[in-house]
């Protein structure tokens, strides 16, 4: 767009020129490479509008892979099963795993490829830990209704944390929010405006197209957590892998240093986006639980 409003602008000012001298204006190329130059202008400009638009209208298609649904979720089949109504109307599925020996509530956001029956092994983790966990579904994942969108998971979280707050009376307080991947987006927005006792972020990123292209080439972003990490008053936990090929461990670097919270970031050495667990799941652990007893 840039480029289509400078060829604009030198256009009205050679007009300009003629209107108020009534002389040909000097020449700055030859005639022959003037319109050459425009075309190849134009061209790019053509180029960039068209990739934006793309961009804007077709990332979230490229953002979220929901994996076929592989999991029941009705009461009779899952005790912790609960379906939660989200402000725009989608049903939102959700999974509550209590543990009643516990102050805090981890309310828990998954990466793009997953869904609650996929992370299960991660949620009863931490529920064997020492803490009630809830989790959910993104719209369009699992047993969840609609579209995946980046609103959407706004909405979804909304959703789970009122759940949390006025149907189960937990104090806000009391609630850390946890994003894996692309779940740091929505658990970051969470924390940028509702009350939390914590928020823990792992492997995720500082916006989504810098995953891509590591500078800024397009005017709008998606799930920009870097702008809103400076807006959060609770204490931030970072987790990351230092050879994640996915999101590069560069970027909780970035979100580190633009975050004015009480924060930490512990590199899990050598471990990549998927595998925190297996490369080094003691030093894992512990931060989650050194993390959660200071809260405490």
């Amino acid at each position: 767009m840039g480029f289509l409003v400078w060829a604009f602008s030198m256009g009205l000012l050679e007009k300009k020129g003629l209107e108020q001298t009534g002389s040909e204006p000097k020449e700055r190329y030859p005639q022959a490479r003037r319109p050459l130059i425009f075309r190849m202008l134009a061209l790019l400009a053509a180029i960039y509008s068209g990739f934006a638009l793309y961009v804007f209208f077709f990332a979230d298609g490229m953002i979220f892979l929901p994996p076929a649904v592989g999991y029941e979720h009705t009461p009779e089949q899952d005790e912790t099963a609960v379906l939660l109504t989200a402000s725009d109307g989608n049903t939102i599925a959700a999974r509550y795993l209590h543990n009643p020996n516990s102050r805090i509530t981890i309310l828990f956001s998954h990466g793009n490829a997953s869904d609650l029956g996929s992370i299960l092994p991660n949620l009863q983790l931490l529920r064997d830990a020492g803490y009630s966990v809830f989790a959910y579904d993104y719209p369009g994942y699992g047993h969840s209704t609609g579209k995946p969108t980046e609103g959407g998971t706004y909405r979804a979280i909304e959703a789970a944390y009122a759940y949390l707050t006025t149907e189960l009376k937990i104090a806000p307080e009391t609630i850390v929010a946890y994003g894996q991947s692309v779940g740091g987006g929505p658990s970051t927005f969470l924390a940028a405006n509702e009350p939390l006792g914590g928020l823990i972020l792992q492997s995720t990123f500082a916006t989504v197209f810098q995953v891509v292209v590591p500078f800024r080439i397009l005017p709008f972003e998606k799930f920009p957590t870097v702008k809103r990490i400076d807006r959060i008053d609770c204490p931030l936990l970072l987790i990351h892998g230092t050879q994640d090929r996915t999101i590069p461990f560069s970027h909780s670097e970035e979100l580190l240093a633009a975050a004015v919270a009480p924060k930490q970031l512990v590199p899990i050495v050598g471990a990549d986006h998927n595998d925190i667990l297996w490369v080094d799941g003691v030093t894992y652990l512990e931060s989650i639980e050194s993390f959660i007893s200071g809260l405490e």
